[in-house]
């Protein structure tokens, strides 16, 4: 059972190093949150012909209710992406 309030987390190191933080708890949210951003990280804008890269993407805000992602190329004779966003030049 869910029980909101409020507790302090300790996290401690075993030569005694600590930290804390004050977490606050609730009950869930009953709306669908939608996504506001999508942040791409670094990434190559011009690549050479048989250069991959993975793309690294961010989805805000960070708790969304589905944080889903589709990649597609418009042209796959020049790039394809797969669906964990490696991209492969052509």
């Amino acid at each position: 059972m869910v029980s909101p309030g409020t507790t302090r987390i300790t996290i401690e190191a075993a030569d005694g190093v600590s930290e804390e933080f004050k977490l606050t708890a609730d009950y869930p949210k009953d709306t669908y949150v939608e996504v506001s951003e999508l942040d791409f990280g670094d990434y190559k804008k011009e690549m050479r012909v048989g250069d991959n890269q993975l793309m690294s993407v961010t989805v805000f805000p960070y708790d969304a209710t589905d944080k889903n992602v589709r990649y597609a190329s418009s042209n796959e004779k020049v790039a394809t992406v797969n669906g964990l966003g490696k991209i492969i030049a052509l």
